[in-house]
């Protein structure tokens, strides 16, 4: 198994991390995560997001804000 991982996570270098957990979800036939939305601030041309995640009832929360690029 942990072959596997380690040949997963080479796949997964350099991507954005939502999409990253998104194809794993995809892969292991998981239900997609659920993101909730904690806090945003900065202007509207440069905001800062801050999620809670939940995937199978198990929360995660980074501890710091992300800027989402969208272009």
């Amino acid at each position: 198994r942990s072959g596997n991982f380690s040949a997963a996570m080479k796949d997964l270098s350099g991507k954005h991390p939502v999409s990253a957990l998104m194809e794993i979800c995809n892969k292991r036939r998981w239900q997609p995560p659920e993101f909730l939305l904690v806090h945003d601030s900065g202007p509207d041309h440069r905001k800062h997001f801050l999620f809670r995640v939940l995937r199978n009832g198990s929360p995660y929360q980074p501890n710091c804000m992300f800027f989402l690029n969208r272009y």
